[in-house]
């Protein structure tokens, strides 16, 4: 089956098309296409500072990978510039399966089965694109996730910004505390915490904090309120705004049996809301 691929393979692909400086964070491994659908191959390694805990992978690596999956088929399957930007407005992943999710012997070799709404020729990259992606682990689906991106030329992103003078520095100091955490406890909110010098969430210059740090910092919250990271199954994330480097952003929480829905919001605003629940029973895939 992977010796098909027509892109990447064994070999990885340009780290570029995911939108990442080091090699060791491209998870994605190559792709191809049939008349309905999209199969983009993945490979999660033994070791990570931040998407594996406890001999078990943690369900932002299905985010993360989801993330580098749709920019690198927006890339190559729909046409957009290599220098494009991109901003993603949402993404919700459901495990089915929390066995798929143990570390093996040997990096785990993921499979994306990933469908787009409308046409995939012309310009359909200059609008907004919904993902749709089903995940197997030899051969056996056990995730599905869904999101929502563009891409933008370069030119129009910092047009749409207008505020790149911020790139990759920031006026605040680093709040005190464990360097691995991403929020600090303020009362009954939270304030973000942001590490410009964090390999792995700042990859590479941005203007912006990522999404990926905000749910991070989501899981952390829910698991400072008594949620189980290990028992987490669905995560659903919303952004409706930019979150800067140069203002304070605080997190609210509201429960939401079983879990949590976490508001970030900077200058009054909320920018993003996250939910976290943990996996219940209807969440599991059943044969037949």
């Amino acid at each position: 089956m992977r010796e098909a691929h027509q892109a990447g393979g064994w070999h990885g692909v340009d780290r570029r098309l995911v939108h990442r400086s080091a090699n060791a964070e491209v998870f994605v491994t190559g792709t191809r296409a049939s008349e309905d659908h999209i199969i983009v191959t993945a490979q999660w390694p033994r070791t990570h500072s931040l998407f594996i805990g406890d001999g078990e992978y943690d369900l932002s690596i299905l985010m993360e990978t989801f993330r580098q999956a749709a920019i690198f088929a927006t890339h190559t399957h729909l046409g957009a510039p290599a220098a494009s930007s991109f901003v993603m407005a949402a993404i919700r992943v459901d495990l089915h399966a929390r066995d798929a999710l143990a570390v093996g012997v040997a990096p785990a070799e993921i499979d994306m089965v990933m469908r787009v709404d409308g046409a995939r020729t012309g310009d359909r990259w200059r609008r907004w694109v919904d993902w749709e992606v089903s995940y197997l682990r030899d051969g056996a689906p056990f995730a599905t996730a869904w999101g929502r991106c563009r891409a933008h030329r370069t030119e129009d992103f910092r047009r749409l910004r207008q505020r790149m003078a911020c790139m990759w520095s920031s006026d605040l100091p680093i709040p005190a505390g464990d360097p691995t955490r991403c929020i600090v406890a303020a009362g009954n909110r939270y304030r973000l915490r942001v590490d410009l010098a964090d390999p792995v969430l700042f990859d590479h210059p941005l203007d912006h904090v990522p999404g990926m740090l905000l749910i991070e910092a989501a899981l952390q919250i829910a698991a400072d309120r008594g949620l189980n990271r290990r028992t987490v199954g669905h995560v659903a994330a919303d952004f409706s705004g930019f979150v800067e480097l140069s203002d304070v952003c605080e997190a609210s929480v509201t429960a939401t049996d079983p879990g949590i829905t976490v508001h970030f919001e900077q200058a009054g605003v909320v920018r993003a809301e996250i939910a976290v629940r943990t996996m219940t029973a209807g969440d599991v895939l059943r044969d037949g």
